[in-house]
């Protein structure tokens, strides 16, 4: 798994260990300092990550809780699990075409 953010790495890997989750995550690819242009819904880290894991984005599914993280798995062509936080972000996903949403990690609508 890889953490895919437009949030900087730092922040992702301190998130990750308080919690004790670093040994799940193959790798964090974060904000691109100083290039604000190439953060989501830009393909630019999703490719990273992919390139990382060496799947093409066919074998690759991206959860994302915004419409911009469905429209990059969009561009990749990857899988998109919404994950909606709201009952307004669900439709906003859906509209988006998210290929699934849910509103808890451990069931899928």
């Amino acid at each position: 798994m890889v953490i895919v953010s437009n949030n900087t790495e730092r922040a992702i890997r301190a998130y990750l260990d308080r919690w004790l989750l670093s040994p799940y995550v193959t790798a964090v690819v974060g904000r691109p300092i100083g290039r604000p242009d190439l953060m989501k819904p830009n393909t630019h880290t999703v490719d990273q990550a992919l390139h990382l894991l060496g799947v093409d984005a066919e074998q690759a599914v991206f959860i994302g809780d915004s419409v911009s993280d469905v429209e990059v798995s969009q561009r990749v062509g990857t899988r998109c699990i919404g994950y909606a936080k709201t009952p307004r972000r669900g439709t906003e996903l859906r509209v988006a075409g998210a290929d699934a949403v849910t509103d808890d990690m451990s069931t899928f609508q």
